[in-house]
């Protein structure tokens, strides 16, 4: 039997356990709704899957005229062509890795927090992420953020786990887990201030300090330029088609600049309300009244790390939700430190407990009643949209050539179900050399095709609508998802064969 103080942590150890075993409950049902209003659900899964489900299935991680994520961010492909040489390639296994590794995100912060402040404060921590119903929601998402933000709170607890007399290694190793995190999704740099100072923090005298900022500055930029410039070297025109997609995103000036800023302030509040604002609250309180909590390095380094995010935030005017999963962590360790901190300020026993237990319960019983809610209803309107549409172009599998599916959100259908499929905007060579080499022969989008879609497919192309669907509740622009055949027409695409 384990000893007593031991045994008062098994009950807490039990709720964590049953929580987050829900994470990997119905990986195949429908994102929840309301958490985001970008088209991610639609096209970001099998677009940023792709290679890694090539990798999966033995083939060439390389996929010719398609995006190749891999290239710019090659951290995730690699780890998804692993997971998929193992347990196949499909929508959950891929869903899967992102749940693991959001397990391993909430135990490198509970460590850090751990080694930072109190124990109390690493439990918190530890429920509170545990239920945090933003990061739940993407934890069972295929998408790279989760993953990101894991990589960046390791280099936060790696750069706290050396022994004073290997500070120097500490931050190394702590920068280059960053550079690593920045190679996952490039947001991680904003990481890189308060991870910087973080490991100055480790000495006390001043020249020392600025040399372990450095030092971490430079193994993180090393890791982060190194690998760019041979990734540029090897695939220039995959590499540039990339990044091409971001630019258009900047920002004109400095009004674009505070645009941006101020929907970044507003959406960290949107996106997470009852954790940011009460973070957002208890921190500007208790730094102005609280000695202790403003002493605390992992307080300065929380609010440099969101500080820092806002800032890059600033720099694009395109901020879905998924985007703030990068802020969770520094903001649960902020009002976990903050909850323990309330007696600074509260003269009495009996305010400081209903204190605490207001904020604690109120928080939790909020992201508790969202996730009970979501798995109460739970839907699977694009896992079915998915199979009828593959048994419907795969009927063309017995012709000439397989059936091939076009659309931004086709390689997410085939994630879901193998059909073979290209994208439609994000090749590296125009639209028309991929229909002459692929001979797509469906088409799948958004009800009402945009016209820059219908002027692409028209002139080689007479496009009949098959079917339409209700997918996610067709909560982007109120449109169903359609299914298409692609007849080619007379003439124009000599390489293809006539549709019967």
């Amino acid at each position: 039997m384990p000893p007593k103080p031991a045994r008062a942590w098994l009950p807490l150890l039990a709720l964590l356990a049953a929580v987050n075993v829900m994470r990997f409950v119905r990986l195949d049902a429908d994102f929840p709704p309301g958490v985001t209003t970008s088209r991610t659900l639609y096209t970001d899964e099998g677009m940023y899957s792709a290679n890694g489900a090539r990798i999966g299935t033995g083939q060439s991680w390389y996929i010719p005229r398609e995006m190749n994520a891999i290239i710019d961010l090659p951290v995730v492909p690699i780890l998804q062509g692993a997971v998929f040489r193992i347990f196949g390639t499909s929508l959950v296994a891929a869903r899967g890795l992102v749940a693991v590794m959001s397990l391993v995100l909430i135990g490198a912060a509970v460590a850090l927090t751990a080694m930072n402040a109190s124990m109390t404060c690493a439990a918190l921590v530890a429920i509170v992420l545990s239920l945090d119903f933003l990061l739940f929601s993407y934890s069972r998402l295929a998408v790279f953020d989760v993953i990101m933000t894991t990589i960046m709170t390791l280099a936060f607890a790696a750069a706290s786990s050396f022994r004073a007399r290997h500070v120097a290694s500490a931050a190394g190793v702590a920068g280059a887990l960053l550079g690593v995190a920045a190679l996952t999704k490039t947001t991680a740099l904003c990481g890189l201030p308060a991870l910087a100072y973080f490991c100055s923090t480790r000495v006390i005298d001043s020249r020392r300090k600025w040399q372990l900022a450095g030092l971490t500055s430079v193994a993180c930029v090393i890791v982060v330029l190194g690998y760019n410039a041979l990734a540029r070297l090897a695939y220039p025109a995959d590499y540039d088609n990339f990044y091409r997609m971001a630019a258009g995103r900047l920002p004109g000036g400095l009004p674009g600049l505070a645009k941006n800023l101020g929907a970044a302030v507003f959406d960290t509040v949107r996106f997470d309300p009852a954790l940011a604002l009460i973070a957002v609250v208890t921190t500007g309180a208790l730094m102005k009244s609280s000695a202790g909590f403003r002493a605390n390095v992992l307080v300065r380094t929380s609010v440099l790390w969101v500080l820092a995010f806002l800032a890059m935030q600033s720099l694009s005017s395109y901020q879905p939700s998924r985007y703030f999963v990068a802020v969770v962590v520094p903001l649960v360790i902020l009002c976990s430190i903050a909850v323990e901190h309330l007696g600074d300020v509260l003269p009495q026993r009996l305010p400081i407990v209903a204190a605490r237990a207001a904020i604690v319960g109120g928080l939790l019983v909020y992201n508790a009643v969202l996730i009970a809610d979501y798995f109460r209803h739970p839907a699977y309107t694009f896992e079915r949209m998915a199979r009828e549409v593959s048994d419907i172009v795969k009927v063309n599998d017995s012709g000439p050539r397989p059936g091939v599916l076009l659309g931004d959100m086709a390689p997410s259908v085939s994630l879901h179900t193998g059909v073979t499929a290209i994208s439609m905007g994000y090749g590296t060579v125009d639209l028309a050399a991929r229909i002459a080499q692929d001979c797509p022969t469906h088409f799948i989008t958004l009800q009402t095709p945009s016209e820059d879609e219908d002027r692409a497919l028209s002139p080689y192309y007479v496009v009949e609508p098959v079917k339409e669907w209700d997918v996610f509740e067709n909560y982007y622009e109120h449109r169903q998802v359609r299914l298409s055949r692609l007849r080619p027409r007379a003439g124009r695409l000599p390489s293809c064969p006539a549709s019967p």
